[in-house]
């Protein structure tokens, strides 16, 4: 184990001797600096280094899981209710629908198991000028099959 001082030490300097007959001094003296003994010694702790630790140790676990994306599949989508009604002058129409989707998921990994969180599903037009539904999925794990 070592120690490290807190703080430098103090720094010794060496002045040269003041120069004769009122001649001007030349360049500042040189400054040396007493370091743990005299010698310098670069940081031991070095964070960079942790990299190549973290690149292999992920590859390791790359290589001993194999991990693929989990696929999903829309099993079946049923039309219950398509309403469409208009006002009596006929000025604007309303489309009322109850949509019933199965969906269904595979997850090809052995090891590892996904979950996901309840979302909202919304349904549009391809340019975005009809809105026609919306939903929720309720939240689902895929997980190793027994």
């Amino acid at each position: 184990m070592s120690v490290f001082p807190s703080s430098k030490p103090a720094a010794t300097t060496t002045a040269a001797p003041p120069p004769a007959n009122g001649a001007t001094a030349g360049p500042p003296a040189a400054t040396k600096t007493a370091t743990n003994g005299g010698a310098t010694k670069s940081n031991l702790y070095n964070p960079t280094s942790r990299q190549p630790y973290l690149a292999i140790a992920g590859s390791i676990l790359y290589v001993l899981y194999r991990p693929h994306r989990p696929s999903f599949t829309l099993a079946s989508l049923r039309i219950h209710r398509l309403n469409l009604t208009t006002t009596a002058d006929s000025a604007s129409s309303h489309l009322s629908t109850l949509f019933n989707l199965t969906l269904s998921s595979k997850n090809p990994n052995s090891h590892l198991t996904f979950t996901y969180d309840p979302f909202t599903l919304s349904c549009v037009t391809s340019n975005n000028d009809v809105f026609i539904g919306n939903g929720t999925l309720l939240s689902l794990s895929t997980g190793k099959l027994q």
